[in-house]
C-alpha cells in the first residue's frame, strides 16, 4: 500500500473509533458502553478499506496487462506506407511497403470516394495475400484503372488500405490528400472492417 492510503487508513479509522465513541458515550452517557460498538465500527472501517484498495489494486493489475498485451500485438504489427502517383488519366498507380514489424495479411487497398462508391469493388482494388516486412526501399506498385471515370482525380477521394496481423486485429493505412497539402499518411488499428 502507498503511503497516502496508509494515512487516509489510519485518519478514517481514529474518526470512525472517536465518532461512534462520542456519539455512543452522550446516548448512554457511559463511556464503557462505546467500547463494543467503535470495535466493531472500527473493524466495519477496515474491511471496507481493504476491499476498497484491493478492487483498486486489481484495476491497475488489468489496466498493466492490458498495456502489456497491446504492446505485444503491437510488437509484430504491419504498417504498410501507401503512395500514390496519378500522372496518366487513365489509372492510378499505388506504391505499396510494409515497413512495419509483421506481415500484412489479406491486403486489400483501394480508392475510398463518397461521390464514387462504385470504385470500392474488387476487381478495382489490390488485393494480395500477404505483404512482407520489406527492409529495403522497393515499393511494390499496381495500376487501379479508373478509364471510364472521365477527369477524376483524387481529392475528397484517398487511397485506403486494410489488413490483418498474425495476431488477427485488423489496421488500416489512409492516404489523404488535403486541399493545398501535400498527402498525408494515416495509420492505426480499423475501426470499421471493410470486405471487398
Amino acid at each position: 500500500m502507498t503511503k497516502k492510503l496508509n494515512v487516509v487508513l489510519v485518519i478514517g479509522l481514529i474518526v470512525v473509533i472517536i465518532g461512534v465513541g462520542v456519539g455512543v458515550t452522550r446516548a448512554t452517557g457511559e463511556l464503557k458502553d462505546a467500547y463494543v460498538p467503535a470495535l466493531t465500527a472500527a473493524l466495519v472501517w477496515i474491511t471496507a478499506f481493504y476491499a476498497i484498495a484491493t478492487a483498486e489494486i486489481m484495476r491497475a493489475a488489468n489496466r498493466q496487462a492490458t498495456i502489456m498485451l497491446n504492446s505485444q500485438f503491437n510488437a509484430a504489427a504491419p504498417v504498410v506506407t501507401l503512395e500514390a502517383n496519378q500522372s496518366n488519366p487513365g489509372f492510378i498507380r499505388v506504391y505499396y511497403l510494409n515497413a512495419g514489424k509483421g506481415p500484412a495479411l489479406n491486403f486489400r487497398c483501394w480508392i475510398e470516394d463518397p461521390d464514387h462508391s462504385e470504385l470500392r469493388v474488387s476487381d478495382k482494388a489490390i488485393l494480395q495475400t500477404i505483404i512482407p516486412v520489406i527492409s529495403s526501399p522497393d515499393k511494390r506498385s499496381h495500376d487501379i484503372h479508373i478509364e471510364e471515370y472521365e477527369e477524376y482525380k483524387l481529392g475528397l477521394g484517398y487511397v485506403r488500405a486494410q489488413y490483418e496481423s498474425v495476431f488477427g486485429r485488423t489496421y488500416e493505412s489512409c492516404l489523404m490528400f488535403p486541399e493545398n497539402v501535400s498527402p498525408q499518411l494515416e495509420w492505426g488499428e480499423a475501426r470499421e472492417v471493410i470486405r471487398l
